[in-house]
């Protein structure tokens, strides 16, 4: 039995324990997915639980510590804010460099596969075939007019000797 599910999740059928196996494209078991989402909510509640633990047992302090200055506490944050900026400026540029190779390679794709329709179109068309025949049939009138040439300037050049090559060059004397 197969089902289509939400996400391109396709219902492949029941292992030998009776749970349902379903994969995500061809590589991912849903299984696995599922032990994973597991694994990943007791974690976040782990770190939550410590959290809670460590605003109960020192308080949350209200106001800086003692030693720190607003202006620390100013320079601190900035930094931070400076730091996710970049990070944030690199994910950017990185996602722009592959969208930009993606776009391209789908345009290349595209466009190569216009052309091989135009070209088959083109070349299926009556008014090429026309032109072709057109053309091949005065490549072959050419070719015949070329071998009576030859033929006939071959007899002519046999009752007659070969001709002195004249010179233009000028005997120099001193």
């Amino acid at each position: 039995m197969r089902a289509r599910l939400h996400h391109g999740t396709n219902f492949v059928g029941e292992d030998n324990n009776g749970i349902e196996i379903a994969t995500v494209g061809k590589k991912c078991n849903f299984l696995v997915m599922k032990v994973g989402n597991g694994v990943l909510l007791a974690t976040n509640i782990f770190l939550f639980a410590i959290l809670g633990w460590m605003i109960i047992s020192q308080g949350l302090p209200l106001r800086p510590s003692p030693g720190w200055e607003y202006k620390d506490l100013i320079a601190a944050l900035l930094t931070v804010v400076t730091v996710a900026i970049a990070f944030i400026g690199l994910a950017v540029g990185l996602a722009a460099i592959w969208g930009w190779q993606t776009i391209s390679q789908g345009a290349a794709k595209k466009a190569a596969a216009e052309a091989l329709a135009q070209n088959h179109e083109h070349l299926s068309s009556e008014a090429f075939k026309e032109t072709l025949k057109v053309l091949v049939q005065e490549q072959i009138e050419n070719t015949e007019k070329a071998a009576v040439q030859d033929t006939v300037v071959g007899e002519s050049s046999q009752d007659q000797p070969p001709a002195k090559p004249e010179s233009n060059d000028e005997v120099w004397t001193d």
